[in-house]
């Protein structure tokens, strides 16, 4: 086990999140991938170090996310059919391509506008062996994009209010937007923000998440509330 490896387990053991050999060694190919790809297109920081905790940090949410998707499962029809979530903005295929790798009875559809990145995202989805993932080459606001999400998540995107009453439209009903955030004090200024600008949205919750590299990470959710 080489130490990318090492420290990506080290970080899901510390964060009591359970995997198998199979989904360690799929998401070291994935950490191959986007360190291979990262000199050529700058999908991350150049650092060392920081590829793992990319990973890690994308996956402190599983937790919540994992609560979310058993309580969408619960009623309905919602039983008949696969979770879906998508990945705005996807970039270097974070978080989705680790959330895929470790949830691989959901669906994911990573959004992805730049050619470059999409190109990334084409070739690294099927290295990994995530076979439950599409790529959307594409605005969310754009005609024809696929919609009826349970869960929509995006990080390292910008502000609430920029994205947030973007999103909604393709979410289905009872459906949750979950977005990974840094210092408390920027996310209490973006609430602000999208309150001023998006009413149809419940009273969010922000909640703390692990750090694999000492920083303040949080998650902030909110569902769209129908009329």
């Amino acid at each position: 086990m080489d130490s990318l490896a090492e420290e990506t387990a080290r970080g899901l053991e510390a964060m009591d999140i359970s995997f198998s050999r199979q989904q360690l060694e799929q998401l070291g190919v994935y950490l191959d991938e986007l360190i291979f790809w990262n000199r050529k297109l700058a999908l991350i920081s150049r650092s060392d170090r920081l590829p793992a905790e990319h990973v890690l940090d994308s996956l402190a949410a599983l937790p919540v996310l994992d609560e979310f998707a058993e309580q969408a499962g619960r009623t309905g029809a919602a039983k008949k059919r696969p979770f879906r979530a998508a990945d705005i903005g996807s970039g270097a295929g974070l978080p989705g391509i680790p959330l895929a790798v470790m949830r691989p009875d959901w669906e994911f559809v990573l959004f992805e506008r730049s050619e470059k990145k999409a190109g990334f995202l084409r070739n690294a989805v099927p290295a990994v062996g995530a076979e439950n993932v599409e790529i959307a080459a594409s605005d969310v606001t754009s005609k024809d994009v696929p919609d009826g999400f349970d869960l929509i998540l995006f990080r390292a995107l910008g502000s609430l209010a920029d994205w947030v009453p973007a999103v909604v439209p393709l979410l289905k009903e009872n459906g949750l937007v979950a977005a990974y955030k840094g210092k408390r004090s920027t996310v209490e200024k973006e609430l602000e923000e999208l309150r001023s600008v998006c009413s149809s949205i419940s009273d969010p919750v922000v909640r703390e998440l692990p750090s694999p590299g000492g920083k303040e990470r949080l998650l902030v959710t909110m569902r769209p509330e129908r009329s």
